[in-house]
């Protein structure tokens, strides 16, 4: 497989999702664990969707800066 779609060790992805901040966490797992749509998230946090957007785009830079073992900081895309 090509670096982009290397599998993901499950216990390293559990991890990296654990270190989140926990308004983080809660995103990515309605998102992609229970597959609810950006409008839903924002229904379901009580949150404007613009900012449920944000959020999660932070939350999902984290995670792969994380998985590929680089510094956690929110400086913008790689």
């Amino acid at each position: 497989p090509t670096p982009a779609h290397d599998p993901v060790d499950k216990a390293l992805l559990a991890a990296a999702v654990a270190a989140l901040e926990p308004d983080e966490r809660e995103l990515i797992e309605l998102a992609f664990y229970r597959g609810h749509s950006h409008a839903e998230l924002a229904e379901l946090t009580g949150r404007p969707l613009g900012s449920v957007k944000s959020k999660l785009r932070a939350a999902l830079y984290k995670l792969r800066r994380g998985l590929a073992g680089g510094p956690d900081d929110e400086g913008g895309e790689a």
